[in-house]
């Protein structure tokens, strides 16, 4: 009877109702427009009227406004005509390349100011390392377009600098690096799941704040709906542990909840900073993993490149709980320096250059002898997909790992969608047949890699907040390079198959909802 009690009174159950009531009125403006059920009523006409005003108001919008993907406006047109009276609501409530919300606007410029007066991240020119001119006139342009529109630097690498070809490995660190702590851990995740690996966090957790830690998490709300229990956060709130949702699910339908933090930032002491497509959820090192052996990995940055994460931090707290945080000091450390440079880089719908795909394809592009890929997901703009096939054409050796066990058959079917048109022009498609690959990594020419949270698709390309590190001719190099030959070695290579009618009509299907997903 508890539990029944609980969950009548959880935000997940209030939620659900509520969106039954929308998909109830949904269903009356049907019988309605079918003119069985309420037709005597005028009220009706009037909705039904400011309903297909508003379809052509967004048709214009779409029409006009310049930065929306072509292949994005197709998709929405098709739909207004296809449902001119709710394709303009529908719209409204889930398109994502558009002006945000009023409320968000205002946010963000606040923390704008914040950045621009007090947590400025350096041009890399002004970094004092004058070996950055050392770096190839590709590199150095990458380097510079990142730091011109995120405002990150390029430092040095460590010799602290490691890359983890697992999950599990990269937690063994990480849960040992928070037992060290001296000051302060600050963590950051799209999804916090209360399993067994949360309980060992949260007993170092507790422990640490009893010794007088400053500890802060940030997680994104819809990443842990449902997993990340209210409980949990009272528990945690209450031993002096703060904890913040980033973009709270309402109790309505929101097309704000399609902007989402997929980040993920574990800080210790401002002088560690973990980072990668790991969660804090126990499929991410094996533990209970529902769709076979999940493959992922992450990186440990130290040093300057550790504060630049502490500032993208600091700026996230802001932007959710309107807490202007102080950076705190960092514990000292003496931090060798080693081969090559390293670069945060951050993208979030409020930047019109799409940084996530800008890195992409500017790797792409520069790559002359290979180009390696490892994504859960790949959902392709057309301009993605021609500069694949441009690549493979010229002689780079493209190659693109996916996951042989998908965690969502709908998206899976995406990805299967592009094999034909990838294979047909030379790229090479290897599906991970252990599992579910969720690794989000990219490696060019032996010289440069990333190491992040973005998908390649829709939602990290132009909706989410994403973050990750690119790696600029460093040791860790290696590592990468021999985790994608493993990689492959685990994997199937794909080969041309001819698809059925049935499938091709399921992939334009679905490709026309992914700017709605």
């Amino acid at each position: 009877m508890k539990k029944i009690k609980k969950f009548l009174s959880s935000s997940t159950f209030h939620i659900a109702v509520l969106y039954i009531v929308e998909i109830i009125l949904t269903i009356m403006l049907g019988l309605y427009l079918s003119g069985n059920i309420f037709a005597h009523y005028k009220w009706f006409d009037y909705l039904i009227k400011a309903l297909k005003i508003l379809t052509v108001l967004m048709f214009i919008y779409v029409l006009l406004y310049e930065n929306l993907d072509y292949a994005y406006r197709v998709n929405w047109f098709i739909l207004f005509l296809i449902s001119p009276t709710f394709g303009g609501l529908i719209y409204l409530l889930c398109a994502s390349k558009r002006p945000l919300p009023q409320k968000w606007r205002k946010q963000y410029r606040k923390t704008k100011i914040f950045k621009n007066n007090k947590l400025f991240f350096k041009s890399y020119s002004d970094n004092g390392d004058g070996d950055i001119l050392n770096l190839d006139e590709r590199t150095t342009k990458l380097a510079t377009y990142v730091s011109k529109n995120v405002y990150t630097s390029v430092y040095r690498a460590t010799s602290d600098l490691k890359f983890y070809p697992s999950g599990e490995q990269a937690w063994e660190d990480m849960l040992e690096s928070l037992k060290n702590a001296k000051k302060y851990i600050y963590l950051e995740f799209y999804i916090i799941d209360c399993g067994v690996l949360w309980e060992r966090v949260e007993t170092i957790l507790l422990q640490k704040a009893k010794e007088g830690l400053e500890i802060k998490i940030l997680f994104d709300d819809m990443g842990s709906l449902g997993k990340f229990k209210t409980s949990v956060i009272k528990k945690l709130n209450k031993n002096g542990i703060q904890t913040c949702r980033f973009n709270k699910v309402r109790m309505h339908l929101d097309y704000s909840l399609n902007f989402r933090n997929h980040r993920k930032y574990l800080i210790i002491d401002g002088n560690t900073v973990y980072t990668g497509g790991i969660n804090l959820a126990d499929e991410y090192v094996n533990i209970n993993s529902p769709y076979g052996h999940w493959f992922d990995t992450g990186i440990r940055l130290t040093g300057d490149m550790a504060e630049d994460a502490l500032r993208a931090f600091c700026l996230d707290w802001l932007f959710a709980s309107k807490q202007e945080l102080t950076i705190p000091t960092s514990v000292p450390k003496t931090v060798q320096t080693s081969e090559g440079f390293t670069q945060l880089y951050l993208a979030s719908p409020f930047n019109n250059a799409h940084v996530t795909r800008s890195v992409f394809l500017t790797m792409l592009n520069n790559a002359q002898r290979k180009f390696y890929i490892a994504t859960p997901y790949l959902a392709l703009d057309k301009t993605t997909l021609d500069a694949l096939i441009m690549a493979a054409q010229s002689g780079v050796d493209v190659r693109i790992a996916v996951p042989g066990i998908p965690d969502k058959k709908i998206v899976y079917i995406i990805t299967q969608g592009y094999f034909n048109a990838l294979i047909k022009s030379g790229v090479k498609i290897y599906t991970y047949t252990p599992g579910f690959l969720h690794a989000k990594l990219l490696y060019a020419d032996d010289e440069i890699a990333t190491v992040g949270s973005a998908n390649m698709d829709y939602r990290s390309f132009y909706i989410n907040f994403e973050g990750g590190v690119l790696l600029y001719k460093t040791e860790c190099l290696k590592d990468i390079n021999a985790t994608f030959i493993n990689l492959f070695d685990q994997c199937e290579k794909q080969h041309y198959k001819k698809q059925s009618l049935w499938f091709k009509i399921k992939h334009l299907f679905v490709r026309f909802l992914i700017p709605l997903c």
